[in-house]
């Protein structure tokens, strides 16, 4: 093994380890703030941190060294489509903090038909029992349950608007950027990262 220039660190929980080594750090923040992890970030003032938007930044501690550093994709694994279907989509986990209720209601509302991809949680299983099994059978609605790369770009191809009706202060919601990069705009709530990422009447 050669030489290590940069310790580059995904979990807070690694901090402690990495200041072991004389190499400087960088840490990315993936969360939204806890009181906990904040006081950890505190302890290691030598540290790089990035946060994934400005949204996030200003939500957490005032550190020594963070930058903002939005999520990137390889365009090439997400070609655009010119002739979408007749549906819109969401995409994600199903929990209440993302809304697929609400997406489910704002397309029937609009009458036009919705697919939905992601899986329940453990922690979620009753908002699945109690709010959205029965959304889940209506009409016009389709759950394809978890899918893979190659499904979940041909639905947003297919899509024509991916709904992103969050209801938490979101640090980024990668599934806008990917359904821009096939083309298909965005429909969300004003919170967390979404204005920095979605421009109204543009995307």
């Amino acid at each position: 093994m050669g030489e290590v220039d940069i310790i580059h660190i995904n979990s807070p929980y690694a901090l402690p380890f990495a200041n072991m080594l004389d190499i400087p750090t960088v840490v990315t923040l993936h969360h939204p703030r806890t009181q906990d992890f904040s006081s950890l970030y505190l302890q290691y003032p030598e540290a790089n941190f990035v946060a994934i938007s400005h949204s996030q930044r200003q939500g957490e501690v005032s550190l020594p060294n963070i930058s903002v550093i939005h999520h990137g994709l390889d365009p090439n694994a997400y070609p655009p489509s010119e002739r979408p279907d007749h549906y819109v989509a969401f995409l994600g986990r199903l929990a209440p903090e993302k809304g697929p209720d609400s997406a489910i209601r704002a397309a029937q509302l609009a009458n036009i038909p919705i697919q939905l991809a992601g899986s329940v949680h453990w922690v979620d299983n009753d908002f699945y029992n109690d709010q959205l099994r029965t959304l889940l059978l209506k009409p016009n609605v389709q759950w394809l349950g978890e899918v893979d790369h190659v499904q979940k770009v041909a639905l947003l191809q297919g899509a024509q608007a991916l709904l992103v009706p969050i209801r938490w202060e979101e640090p980024f919601g990668l599934v806008i950027i990917e359904a821009m990069l096939c083309g298909t705009p965005v429909i969300a709530f004003r919170r967390g990262s979404v204005p920095e990422l979605v421009e109204e009447g543009i995307t």
